[in-house]
C-alpha cells in the first residue's frame, strides 16, 4: 500500500449536507471524521461528544473516473463523501482490470478483484450523493451493472447497492460490504431525512405502500441497542407523523423488509404492521402493532406466534375490525386463511372450498372495491407433490359479495394429462438435447418455476429471463402436449432452430388451443457442447 498523505480536515458528515448538527440530537456512537496535519500524522486527540473517529485519507486513488462521479458533483460532497467516491474509482479499476487484492487491502477482506463472477466481468458504478454514517460506517448508495463485455449493450446484472465502508485501525477506509440492496439509504435528499425524524444514528429499512398510506419503518441504533420507528403518510400526504415503535422482543428490532406486512385504512388514518422473524426451526414469531393517526400513537396488538402458522404473505384490514393474515403452510392440508373481527386482537381459521387432487394450499391477502366493501377477491395457490400428468402450482381465485363472509370460486378442478415428448426417442445427439432443454422449459412453466426457467436459457441472454417468464405465466393457462418438432442448423454449427407446437390448456375457460413457438438455442461458450435457449419467438 502507498503511504497516505495526512491533510488538515478535521469536520463532520452532516456540516455540509444542509443539515446542521443543532438541528438533530446529538448521538453517542462515533462519527467518523477526515483529518490529518501536515507536519506530524499523529491525529489530534478526540472530543468527548462524540467521539469521533479520525479517517487518514488514501494517497494512490486512480485518476477521476467520470462514469462513477463527475468532478463538478465530487466538489458539492464533504471531504468523506469525496474519499467514499474515490474509493469507489479504485473499486471499478481493479475490478475491470482483474488486480489481485489482499486481505490487508481497500477491497481484499469482501471482494478481491474479479472473484463477484468468475469468469471476466466488466463493473460500472454510478455513485449517488446518498451518504449516511453509522457507527464506524460510511455509507453510500450507487447503481451497478454488470457486463460479460465492455462491449455489451446490455447489462446481465443491475441494481441500487449500498457500499458500506468502515474504519480500519490504521485510519482508513475498507471495503466491507456491497451485496445489499440500498433501501435504507433511499432518501432523495437530507430534507427527506429531517421530514421523517431521522437521526444520523438511524436508517430506513423499508417503504411500504398500501391505499395512498405510506409506511416507513426506520431503525435505530442508540448506545449499542437496536430499536425501531415508524412513520405514516396518510392520503398522500407529505407531512409523516412518527412514532417509536414499542418492541418488546429482541427480534424485532433486527426486522428486514420482506418481514413487513401493513395494511392501511386511509380515511380513518389508521395502519396496522405485522412483523414477522426469519424461521427457526419451522418456527416464526410475529407480532401485530396498530397505528391510530387521529389519537397520534401506536400500540401493540398481540404477539400471534400461538394462533397464526405458516410463513406469512400479507395482512389485509377491511375496516377497523374485520381483516385477515394470510400465510404459506407448507406440506398440510390447512388453508391458512385466518379472519379478525376485533380489530386484531383474536383470529379464527376460515373455511374455505378446497380443490380435489392437491396437498395443500398457500392464501395471498384479500382485496376490497373500493366503492362497494362487500366485493372482494383473494387468490390461493394450491401446490400438488407430483408434477406428472399435473399442474405442481396453480393460483384459483376467489371471490366474495358478503364482505369476506364466505368465499366462492368456479375454477375447473379436473385437469388433463400432460403429454411431454421424450428426449430419448430422438437418435441425433444435438436434437436430444434441443428437445431435452424445451420439456425443461415448458415443465418450468407449468410449474411455475422462475428458477427452473432460467437454467434452460444462454447467459447472454440472461436479462430476457424475467419478462418472459412474467408474459408466459401471467395467465391461467398450462401446457398439456407439445407436437410436430423440426430442426434446423446453421453451418457453422454454433446455432440451431426448433420449431414445435404447444398445445395450450386455459385453466378458468376450459379451452384447448395450439400455438407454434420457435425456439432458438446457441452453444454457451466457443468450443462447448453445451446448448442454451438463445430467445423464443
Amino acid at each position: 500500500m502507498a503511504k497516505r498523505l495526512l491533510f488538515l480536515l478535521s469536520i463532520m458528515l452532516l456540516t455540509t449536507t444542509g443539515c446542521t448538527t443543532s438541528e438533530v440530537s446529538p448521538s453517542n456512537e462515533p462519527i467518523p471524521t477526515l483529518i490529518s496535519t501536515p507536519t506530524s500524522e499523529t491525529a489530534p486527540s478526540p472530543s468527548p461528544n462524540p467521539k469521533p473517529i479520525y479517517l487518514i485519507p488514501y494517497a494512490d486513488h486512480v485518476p477521476i473516473n467520470e462514469e462513477v462521479m463527475s468532478r463538478e458533483e465530487r466538489m458539492k460532497l464533504d471531504p468523506i463523501g469525496q474519499e467514499v467516491v474515490a474509493l469507489l474509482d479504485d473499486y471499478v479499476f481493479i475490478s475491470n482490470n482483474d488486480f489481485p487484492q489482499n486481505y490487508e487491502d481497500k477491497f481484499g477482506a469482501v471482494d478481491p478483484a474479479g472473484n463477484f463472477n468468475p469468469g471476466g466481468n466488466y463493473i460500472t458504478i454510478k455513485a449517488t450523493s446518498n451518504i449516511v454514517t453509522q457507527a464506524r460506517d460510511v455509507f453510500i448508495a450507487a447503481d451497478v451493472e454488470i457486463r460479460y463485455t465492455p462491449q455489451d449493450l446490455q447489462p446481465y446484472w443491475k441494481g441500487k447497492q449500498a457500499f458500506q465502508f468502515t474504519t480500519a485501525d490504521d485510519g482508513s477506509l475498507r471495503l466491507k460490504n456491497w451485496n445489499e440492496t440500498a433501501d435504507h439509504l433511499g432518501f432523495s435528499n437530507w430534507d427527506e431525512r429531517l421530514s421523517l425524524h431521522i437521526m444520523p444514528n438511524e436508517w430506513k429499512i423499508a417503504d411500504i405502500q398500501h391505499n395512498g398510506t405510506t409506511i416507513s419503518i426506520i431503525r435505530v441504533l442508540d448506545n449499542g441497542k437496536n430499536g425501531l420507528k415508524v412513520s405514516a403518510r396518510f392520503n398522500n400526504g407529505e407531512t409523516a407523523m412518527t412514532w417509536k415503535l414499542p418492541t418488546t422482543e429482541a427480534w424485532e428490532n433486527l426486522v428486514e423488509k420482506k418481514d413487513i406486512h401493513i395494511s392501511a385504512l386511509p380515511k380513518e388514518k389508521k395502519a396496522w404492521i405485522l412483523l414477522n422473524s426469519d424461521s427457526s426451526a419451522g418456527l416464526m414469531s410475529k407480532s401485530l402493532y396498530e397505528i391510530n393517526g387521529d389519537e397520534g400513537n401506536v400500540l401493540k396488538v398481540r404477539e400471534l406466534d400461538q394462533e397464526i402458522d405458516g410463513y406469512v404473505t400479507g395482512v389485509a384490514f377491511r375496516d377497523e375490525r374485520v381483516g385477515w393474515i394470510t400465510a404459506i403452510q407448507h406440506g398440510t392440508e390447512l388453508m391458512p386463511l385466518y379472519r379478525t373481527e376485533d380489530g386484531g386482537k383474536s383470529w379464527t381459521l376460515q373455511k374455505l372450498d378446497r380443490l380435489a387432487g392437491y396437498a395443500y394450499g398457500n392464501s395471498y391477502p384479500p382485496v376490497f372495491d373500493a366503492g362497494d366493501l362487500n366485493r372482494g377477491q383473494l387468490v390461493m395457490e394450491y401446490v400438488s407433490n407430483s408434477d406428472r400428468g399435473r399442474l405442481s402450482k396453480r393460483r384459483v381465485k376467489y371471490t366474495t359479495t358478503d364482505g369476506g363472509d364466505t368465499w366462492h370460486t368456479n375454477a375447473v378442478v379436473s385437469i388433463p394429462p400432460v403429454r411431454y415428448l421424450y428426449p430419448d426417442s430422438f437418435n441425433n445427439p444435438t436434437e436430444k438435447q434441443f428437445i431435452q432443454l424445451i420439456v425443461q422449459h415448458v415443465k418450468a412453466l407449468n410449474n411455475r418455476d422462475q428458477a427452473a426457467f432460467a437454467g434452460t436459457f444462454s447467459k447472454k441472454t440472461s436479462n430476457q429471463v424475467y419478462p418472459l417468464y412474467k408474459y408466459y405465466t401471467e395467465k391461467d393457462s398450462m401446457i398439456i402436449d407439445m407436437k410436430n418438432p423440426q430442426f434446423s442448423r446453421n453451418e457453422g454449427g454454433q446455432y440451431g432452430t426448433v420449431f414445435v407446437t404447444l398445445v395450450i390448456y386455459e385453466l378458468s375457460t376450459n379451452e384447448v388451443s395450439e400455438e407454434t413457438r420457435v425456439y432458438s438455442f446457441e452453444l454457451e461458450d466457443k468450443g462447448s457442447r453445451e446448448w442454451r435457449i438463445g430467445f423464443i419467438d
